[in-house]
């Protein structure tokens, strides 16, 4: 497999080597990638007109004790 070198900051290097205990940091990037959370932004609009409205999920939430 063919290699990359990728330039960070000192900092944000010994916050990774923690991070990734026993793992390459090959494996630590693909493991955070794979995990990756995307912005709720990127849902926005994608609810049908008969799907219940963002108001109507916190009512729903509220009743039974779950937060946003």
């Amino acid at each position: 497999m063919a290699s990359k070198t990728i330039n960070i900051d000192a900092e944000l290097y010994g916050e990774l080597k923690e991070l990734k205990k026993n793992r390459s940091f090959t494996e630590y990037i693909r493991f955070l990638l794979e995990n990756f959370r995307p912005s709720p932004k990127e849902f926005f609009g994608i609810l049908k007109e008969d799907e219940l409205s963002y108001d109507e999920i916190k009512k729903e939430r509220k009743t039974r004790n779950v937060t946003l």
